[in-house]
């Protein structure tokens, strides 16, 4: 496949002149983050694919992400191709367009196996019916630096979001296939990025077809967001309240407290103060936006540990096509006790990777969101 890209010089062109890296445009990037976004601003999401079978469910989850006249969405597609036997990484950039239009093709001549329109495009517009711009793009790169082409056209296109696939395919406890590439990359950027990740666990995430009563039938997807502080899951949580927008998206959000074992741990940890406060200020703000909206509902439930959380969610929230949180990236928290035991996917967090392979949420997609924090960027 890489030999077909190679011979397509007319559309190659370089990272210096599409992605400009300037002193003065890097300066301007401040929607780095979801949570401290404008309600009226643009909102740029770089999609990561490898496969066309990665297409599907991403396609569905950003026709969700609720395109507006007052925040339109642009989405850069990114189809991922490990480089082998060049020195340099190559950028192919194709003509972008707007999603309306559901015949022309998305990766055209590029991608062979079938990824056309019908796969990206034939979304066309969001749930509120505005258009979302798409521009395709073919990176070939090795994939342990593939994360610097990545992350150049995060910085140069401000872009809020970059999503990726899971490295892992099955359900519950039942993996079929795992992807160490994929893995690298997806490690990489939760190291390096300059905006905002999520990590999506796509189990044939899709509008299903509802009963509403009075023979009324409604395309909707039920979407579950657990709640349990942080900057991650104010991050998850910017997300969710965006698809709430979209009249296909029913949103229950799961405020988890602490209980009396939960506090007396906390209470010994001054960041965790810092974080309630937060927490409490961006949750009652979009407590407040959302009092009209009926296809939102916001539950409080008390629990002291992960586990609890777990058998919460099995007993009253199984029926979900998709569970968003947050990574909970350098959070120490008694929510995560009983869990991080047995953890052995950092990439997902704690609880993240808990409902990845529980047996309730098998057939459930899962969206795990990691807030862009300063770090440190060397290569």
């Amino acid at each position: 496949m890489v030999i077909v890209f190679l011979v397509m010089t007319a559309l190659v062109k370089p990272f210096p002149n599409w992605v400009s890296k300037s002193s003065k445009n890097l300066k301007q990037y401040k929607q780095r983050t979801m949570e401290t976004s404008e309600d009226d601003s643009e909102f740029q999401i770089i999609m990561c694919v490898h496969e066309s079978h990665h297409l599907s469910g991403m396609s569905t989850l950003l026709k969700l992400s609720n395109s507006t006249k007052l925040s339109p969405i642009t989405i850069f597609a990114l189809h991922l191709v490990e480089l082998t036997g060049r020195s340099s990484a190559m950028l192919i950039v194709h003509d972008a367009y707007n999603a309306t239009n559901i015949s022309q093709p998305i990766f055209e001549r590029v991608i062979s196996d079938h990824v056309t329109s019908h796969s990206l495009g034939s979304y066309g517009r969001s749930g509120t019916g505005h258009p979302i711009s798409i521009q395709p793009v073919t990176v070939v790169s090795p994939y342990a630096t593939m994360h610097r082409e990545i992350c150049c056209v995060a910085e140069d296109k401000h872009v809020t979001l970059i999503i990726v696939p899971f490295h892992k395919e099955g359900c519950g406890v039942d993996v079929v296939q795992e992807n160490s590439s994929i893995r690298t990359v997806n490690h990489n950027l939760l190291a390096k990025a300059p905006c905002s990740v999520g990590i999506f666990v796509d189990r044939g995430l899709q509008l299903s077809i509802r009963d509403m009563g009075s023979n009324l039938w409604k395309q909707q997807i039920n979407v579950a967001m657990l709640f349990t502080g942080g900057p991650d899951d104010r991050e998850a949580l910017a997300y969710s309240w965006r698809m709430a927008g979209s009249h296909e998206v029913r949103l229950t959000v799961v405020h988890f407290r602490p209980g009396e074992k939960a506090k007396s741990i906390m209470e010994e940890r001054k960041e965790s103060e810092i974080y309630e406060q937060l927490d409490e200020k961006y949750v009652n703000e979009l407590r407040f936006k959302a009092m009209c909206n009926d296809s939102v509902i916001y539950l409080e439930k008390v629990v002291n540990n992960g586990e609890e959380i777990l058998r919460t969610t099995k007993e009253m929230f199984d029926y979900y096509d998709l569970y968003i949180v947050g990574r909970g990236q350098g959070v120490a928290s008694p929510f995560t006790s009983g869990l991080s035991e047995w953890s052995d996917c950092k990439d997902l967090g704690v609880l993240g990777e808990a409902l990845s392979t529980s047996e309730f949420a098998r057939n459930a997609s899962i969206l795990v969101i990691q807030q862009y924090y300063v770090a440190d960027t060397a290569e």
